[in-house]
């Protein structure tokens, strides 16, 4: 009876055993399927993106730019008069159009912070890069701060491109753009936080998938020669990512220097001196 028992046992043990490796098994290509579909979102984003951006360039250019001359046979003053009037309106006309442009501008981009939408956010940040980069930069800070969540906003918007081998960043690549706009997301949200009078909450869900991202990016950067091999873009982004959400515990002292040397930190050091939690690493 014990020797039967006992073989019913190491029946039960190897069955579960067999479960255990279906189960790393399917792990394992769900991460992999997991990052093709990131990997196909993002580039979807991008195209649309610049397929938006071409059609209104188009536009532009099939616009009919001439305009029919009048002329009065009899009296020529009619039409000096309505050139003259046309002249002194054009200055105005065209601030109070630049205004409303900007104005519009404005409010699209506070609207995508305030509604929390971050998938619209990171489309209009990569179609408006340059723009947000430099002179548009501020508004944009003032917009994430509008946010009702803007660790949430941000970490959303940022989505898993970090996964993503170096090989999916080859030159002509569209994402490489969707690359830039998640790493100067998480520059103007460290701003944000550098800015603000009382710590910004970041909720216990939110903290938890930063914290597993930010470890799977490290393992990915292991898995392509280690921290101390990663590109200028890479480190930076990684770097600014725990800077902003907290640095979890697998990450050694030896990792954090390597990010900072890695990531041309004269651009950004100043804003690293917004992060509580990194500060206190920095000698």
């Amino acid at each position: 009876m014990a020797q039967l028992n006992e073989s019913e046992l190491m029946k039960s043990v190897n069955e579960l055993s067999g479960l255990a490796s279906k189960i790393l098994e399917f792990n394992k290509r769900y991460e992999e399927l997991q990052k093709h579909v990131d990997f196909i979102g993002e580039a979807l984003d991008t195209m649309d993106t610049k397929f938006n951006n071409g059609n209104a360039e188009s536009l532009e250019l099939t616009a009919p730019s001439v305009v029919p001359e009048t002329t009065t046979r009899h009296n020529q003053t009619p039409r000096i008069l309505t050139e003259e009037v046309t002249a002194s309106k054009a200055p105005t006309e065209t601030v109070e159009n630049d205004s409303k442009k900007s104005s519009q501008r404005r409010s699209e981009l506070h609207s995508l912070c305030e509604t929390m939408y971050s998938r619209g956010l990171r489309k209009y940040v990569v179609s408006n890069l340059s723009e947000i980069q430099s002179v548009r930069r501020d508004e944009a800070i003032s917009a994430l701060k509008s946010a009702p969540k803007p660790a949430k906003l941000v970490l959303d918007c940022v989505g898993r491109f970090f996964l993503q081998g170096i090989r999916a960043y080859t030159k002509n690549s569209p994402m490489i753009t969707s690359r830039q706009a998640s790493v100067l997301m998480l520059e103007l949200f460290l701003i944000v936080i550098g800015e603000s009078e009382k710590e910004i909450e970041i909720e216990k869900p939110v903290k938890q998938e930063a914290e597993n991202n930010a470890i799977a990016w490290k393992k990915r950067l292991i898995s392509e020669g280690g921290v101390c091999k990663a590109c200028e873009i890479d480190a930076r982004g990684l770097l600014l990512f725990i800077a902003c959400f907290g640095i979890p515990k697998g990450f050694k002292n030896d990792d954090i220097r390597d990010l900072i040397r890695f990531s041309n930190v004269k651009e950004i050091g100043h804003l690293l001196k917004g992060s509580r939690v990194l500060v206190q690493k920095i000698p």
